[in-house]
């Protein structure tokens, strides 16, 4: 009877759940994108497992699997992937706002979704490749090295690259995102479904005290944690993106210390 239905609680087989969702989104990323790597496709295929993850859980597990994932890689595979953390973070937030409007209910949907992640995706690696100057692991610097030759400049061959590869590589990540998602039996599919709508209700009071928290920690990690050797933009952007939320909904004394670290991390930026 409807008057004896309960509201969907978190318990500790939902976290499981989740947890194990994230692992697994981890493991396709790094085991895709190492693949990859090593055989110089100029293609990425190295955000499978985060669009995944966004399309069953939401937003926030699908950057928790897209950072994990990138840093995992960066630490152990190939170090480039440091430069490339804001791309990492905004890729499932730009999936999770185009699945809220529909964009992945259908194949021709997808293929748009793709298509415009691509663009926003190439737009956001292209000052890193450019501090890289042109030159990355991955199979498209060979069409960067081309355009250079060719008489254009750096930013303009960088771009264009971005453009004429991100697109293709993330229709193709959406599309096969997609369709790893369909496979899951339904049953699963409805859990899942049950845990995303969590996304969609008002923060509450405890809700907003643990997200400040949790921004907090990312940015003193990403602020102090990574080693000299290491560094490179994408940490002190990660670190003043995270900042962000302890600034919005932190107490008093933690948004002083978050707007602190925010301004060297963008006096760093700039001053780089």
């Amino acid at each position: 009877m409807e008057g004896n239905q309960t509201p969907e609680v978190v318990t500790p087989r939902s976290t499981k759940l989740v947890l194990t969702t994230i692992t697994a989104g981890i493991l396709i990323n790094i085991g895709i994108g190492s693949l990859i790597h090593y055989l110089k496709i100029p293609l990425y295929l190295g955000s499978i497992g985060s669009i995944l993850v966004t399309l069953l859980l939401g937003i926030p597990c699908g950057i928790a699997t897209a950072v994990l994932g990138a840093l995992v890689s960066g630490f152990f595979i190939d170090s480039i992937q440091f430069y490339f953390l804001t791309t990492h973070i905004v890729i499932p937030i730009t999936v999770g706002l185009m699945a809220r409007r529909g964009l992945f209910k259908s194949i021709p949907k997808t293929i748009l979704a793709g298509v415009i992640l691509g663009v926003v995706a190439g737009v956001v690696s292209a000052p890193a490749v450019a501090m890289l100057g042109g030159v990355t692991d991955s199979g498209s610097s060979n069409i960067t090295t081309f355009m250079i030759a060719s008489g254009k400049s750096m930013l303009k061959s960088v771009f264009l690259t971005g453009l004429s590869c991100e697109p293709i590589d993330k229709t193709l990540q959406c599309l096969i995102a997609l369709g790893l998602s369909r496979v899951i039996p339904p049953s699963l599919r409805r859990r899942f479904t049950e845990l995303r709508s969590a996304e969609a209700e008002p923060i509450t009071p405890t809700g907003k005290a643990r997200a400040a928290r949790i921004g907090m920690i990312m940015g003193v990690v990403f602020f102090f944690g990574p080693p000299a050797s290491c560094y490179c933009p994408g940490w002190d952007l990660c670190s003043g993106a995270a900042l962000i939320l302890p600034i919005l909904y932190g107490t008093r004394g933690m948004k002083a210390a978050a707007v602190v670290l925010f301004l060297i991390d963008v006096t760093s930026l700039t001053g780089r």
